[in-house]
């Protein structure tokens, strides 16, 4: 810097980059609206993270992003910030309230015509209550500014507690354990799938959503499934790895939305066994493919093994 040798790790930025999320005016599986995450720089638009949203339902499908080889290098520490909302959710009062645990206990003992403080399906006091789910993960980012614009709500659908610090958060630890190890620069599919429904008073099957309307309008659902998609795009690898989103459901044959190839892959160090932490498993990209239709086109040869 001007003309001296500096060393990489003594430059910093004056200022945090503020990110913006924005609809692009494309359309993402037929008939939702694209989302970019990212920062303007003059002229141009840095995307980091694409999202397919669903207006009606506030939901987005999926979300799209870069996962950089030398990911474990990232910068650690860095202040979290609260979710920010921007102009793309019409629920109320607000979407910080419907998360929180005083707002999903009030909505889904609503659905389900429980006593407003019964506490056997979100139990606010314990690791099974609804988490802000993060699509494109905070960690899977190098710089701080970059982990910052993980924080939208289109960035994230809620996901039980005991289910994303369980097996999901050791799947992430996994997959840039992968990236940094094998030296691969990844592209990594985020996304959710079906609404999670659960017995009301009556014994009848409600699905469960953060908001409802004064005219019964439903928003921001529980997703049935969350999922990760990971992707090679030299080698055109890949693997769908899925996690039912629901704690208080025996494992059924239909929570296998694919066939289980979880015993051919060694990088995973999950726990299958513990449902507790999630029941979760891997699958062939275009087998998953059939049932999720809304995940974006590429080419897959092979097994991410």
């Amino acid at each position: 810097m001007d003309g001296e040798m500096v060393p990489f790790p003594n430059i910093t930025c004056s200022k945090t980059p503020k990110s913006e999320a924005r609809f692009t005016g494309k359309k993402c599986a037929q008939k939702y609206k694209e989302i970019q995450i990212g920062f303007q720089v003059k002229d141009r638009f840095i995307t980091h993270i694409l999202t397919c949203y669903d207006e009606k339902l506030q939901n987005s499908l999926y979300a799209v992003s870069y996962l950089a080889f030398n990911v474990e290098g990232s910068q650690e520490n860095f202040p979290r910030p609260d979710f920010q909302v921007s102009n793309f959710y019409y629920a109320k009062p607000n979407v910080d309230y419907l998360y929180s645990k005083k707002g999903q206990l009030k909505t889904i003992n609503g659905i389900l015509g429980l006593e407003a403080n019964d506490s056997s399906v979100t139990h606010p006091t314990s690791n099974v209550y609804l988490a802000t789910g993060h699509y494109g993960p905070k960690a899977d980012f190098v710089f701080g500014a970059q982990q910052r614009l993980t924080f939208y709500y289109v960035n994230a659908a809620p996901q039980w507690q005991n289910i994303n610090g369980g097996n999901w958060n050791v799947m992430e630890r996994d997959y840039r354990s992968l990236a940094a190890n094998r030296k691969l620069d990844l592209i990594v599919y985020t996304g959710s799938h079906g609404i999670m429904s659960h017995p009301d008073v009556n014994g009848a099957e409600q699905e469960l959503y953060l908001w409802v309307g004064n005219n019964g309008e439903r928003g921001i659902p529980v997703p049935a499934f969350f999922y990760k998609v990971i992707y090679e795009p030299i080698s055109q690898q890949g693997i769908a790895l899925i996690s039912r989103n629901n704690p208080h459901k025996r494992i059924e044959n239909s929570d296998y939305i694919c066939q289980d190839v979880c015993d051919k892959v060694k990088w995973l160090t999950w726990k299958q066994d513990n449902t507790y932490l999630g029941f979760v498993y891997c699958c062939n990209v275009d087998d998953f493919r059939r049932s999720v239709d809304s995940l974006p086109q590429f080419t897959v040869k092979s097994l991410l093994i």
